[in-house]
Parts: structure tokens; sequence; C-alpha cells
């Protein structure tokens, strides 16, 4: 395949998975209009986050896995194609009951797509060091799609309606069909292994080992970042506005950090992989001390944010260097990993919160650090 329509398909994965991306994470912006609208708690509401984060961490234990004996873009497009069924049907849907069931069911599919997206954009490299660039532009994808999710959502909610959103990422999710009809390729990998035999090297050691530092680093980003904006406004004391300036922020450096990674994974990959988790460290300590300087919090934030997009990257060559005969169920298993890091982060953090106050919150990525780095160490003397 010619260079330009290489770098065209790659383009379009991680245009693919930022629309995903995008309307997972785009109504948690409008939350209390769903409650509003739907006549719920805002909990309930929430229920529209939790459980599609669920089911992507359970579906990307096995379903990536277990599909990649059918041709890669016709999944692909049925992925896509139910989050535009999902979003068009959410627009006429008038019960909360329905409205749940039909967000949750592109969510079993979600992790299909990225995982696929992830071991196309990989397949197309000529060597390993332009697969670590191309993985690292689906990356910008997934975070761009965090960054503007969130604000895009509640900027049409605020001058439209819940409505009006659902039909903008129906749209926006048609286009990426359509692209992904034209451009990708049917792909069916003749020789992958079986489902069973995939299935075999989940519970081998060094796959645990790479799980276990994935839900760590990730649990260690999370922890604070989800109550990064709590922080600002109880410790740092900031207003509202400086408050969302800086979460911009932090989103934008996230994709800074993803290409930052690509290219540093592709040059040095033993340095970040034990290096980044080590540096990590000093952001966290020094907000913990240093909290209420605005200038300082500006680059703690901007480093912070760009740390935490370089580790995406690393989470991902963590289980693909576990699993490097089944890319599939590594990019699976990263997307669970990542999910109930995600979870398990957020879930401590908010309990030294309620122990110790908002200020504590900074403990816990420290904590999850220092566990990333010792299985680390112990996964380097595996082997699959």
């Amino acid at each position: 395949m010619e260079v330009k329509r290489k770098n065209l398909l790659v383009w379009i994965l991680a245009l693919g998975t930022f629309g995903v991306t995008n309307t997972e994470m785009g109504i948690m912006g409008i939350l209390p209009i769903v409650s509003q609208q739907f006549h719920v708690t805002i909990a309930t509401a929430g229920e529209l986050v939790s459980y599609f984060a669920f089911i992507i961490a359970v579906s990307g234990l096995f379903l990536p896995a277990l599909l990649s004996r059918f041709d890669k873009k016709k999944i692909m497009l049925l992925s896509i194609g139910l989050f535009v069924f999902s979003c068009l049907a959410s627009v006429f849907i008038k019960s909360f009951s329905w409205l749940l069931i039909v967000r949750l069911i592109p969510a079993f599919l979600h992790p299909v797509f990225v995982s696929y997206a992830m071991s196309l954009a990989s397949s197309l490299a000529k060597d390993s060091a332009e697969a670590s660039r191309f993985v690292s532009k689906i990356f910008m994808g997934v975070s761009a799609g965090m960054v503007l999710g969130v604000p895009l959502a509640t900027m049409i909610a605020n001058y439209g309606s819940f409505q009006l959103v659902m039909l903008t990422f129906a749209l926006i999710n048609a286009l990426i069909f359509l692209a992904c009809a034209i451009f990708m390729v049917p792909l069916k990998e003749e020789q992958a292994l079986n489902f069973k035999d995939q299935m075999k090297t989940l519970f081998k050691l060094p796959t645990l080992l790479a799980l276990l530092s994935i839900i760590l680093l990730n649990g260690a980003v999370f922890s604070f970042y989800s109550y990064l904006s709590d922080f600002l406004g109880k410790v740092s004391l900031l207003g509202s506005l400086t408050i969302s300036f800086l979460l911009f922020v932090y989103g934008l450096a996230n994709v800074l950090g993803n290409w930052l990674a690509g290219q540093l994974l592709a040059l040095k990959p033993q340095m970040i992989l034990f290096g980044l988790p080590l540096v990590m460290f000093v952001p966290y300590v020094i907000l913990y001390f240093v909290n209420q300087n605005l200038s300082l919090i500006f680059v703690l934030i901007l480093v912070l944010g760009t740390f935490a997009g370089m580790e995406g990257n690393l989470n991902q060559f963590i289980m693909n260097k576990a699993l490097s005969k089944t890319p599939d169920l590594a990019n699976g298993l990263f997307i669970t990993g990542a999910n109930l890091g995600t979870t398990v982060g957020s879930a401590v953090a908010g309990q030294f919160i309620v122990n110790w106050g908002t200020k504590s919150s900074l403990i816990a990525p420290i904590i999850f650090l220092s566990g990333a780095i010792l299985i680390i160490l112990m996964s380097q003397r595996k082997t699959v």
C-alpha cells in the first residue's frame, strides 16, 4: 500500500476512535439535562456512563479475540453503525429505561472498534518504529474525543437540546461510517489464532502482570484526574472559568503526550517503560506541597496531562509486548485494564477524600505508581 493511502487510512481510523470516544464521553457533559428531561436523579442519569464503562471493561476481555476471524472492516462498520443507530434512536425516546438500553447497545463493540483500529494501524507500518507512530495517532483520536466530547455536548445542549446533541453525534459517526466504508479494504486474518488458543494466553503470568500494571498505571492517572476539578476548586481556590480552562489544557496536553510517546517508544521503548512511571511521581508530590500558585499549577497541569497521554500509549505497548502474537486480544485487554484502572483509581481516591479531605487525593496516584513500578520490574523477568 502506498504511503499516502496508508497515512490516510491511519487518520480515518483515528477519526473513528475520536467519534466513538466523543459519543462515550460527551454524555457526561449533559447528565443534568438528562436528569431533568427524563425525570430521574443525577445518580440514575450517571448510569449512562458507569454501565457503559462496565460493558467496555467486560467485552474487551473476549470480544476482540472472538471476532478476530471475521472481516475487520465489516465488524468495524457494524460497530460505527450501532453508534449511529443509538444516537438517532435516543432522539425519539421518552423513557429513561429505553434510553439506557439503546445507549448500552454499541458499548459491546466499542472495545472491538478501538482494538481493531490499533491493530490495523500497527499492521500498516513497515517496522516497529513506524508502528508506534501510527498507534500514537489512534491515541490522539481517543484523547481528542475525551477533550472535546464533554464541552461539545455541553455547548450544543446549552444552545439547543439533548436531541440536538444526539443528532450531532449521529452525524459525526455517520460521516466516519462513510469514510471507513469507502477507504478501508476488507481484511480477514487467515492465520489468526483461534479463540480458544487466544484465551489460553489470557491466563499466562506475563499477561496477568501486564494487565495489572495497566490497571495500576491508569489508576494512578485517573485517581487524581477524576477529582481534579474538585481539587482545583477546594484546595487551589480557583474559580469555575479558570478550572474549565485548566481542564481543557490538561486534555490538549493528553494529545501532545500521545504524539510524544509515539516518537519516544519508537526510539527508546525501555527508557519510557521504566522512566515514565518514575518521573510521574514528581508533579503529584510538588502539587501536594505547592497548590495555590496559579503559574505553577498551570505548568503542573500541562505536565500531568502530557504524562497521562504518554501513559496511555505505554499501557498499549506493555500489553502488546506481552501478547505480541495476538494483537486483537492484546488491545482488548488493554482497553479492559484501562477501564478497570479508571474505576479502581477513582474509587480509592474517593475513599481518601472521604476520610482525609480533597488534598489527600494526591496520595492515591503515588501508591498506584509504586505498585506499577514493582509489577513492571517483575514482568521483565517473564516471557510469554
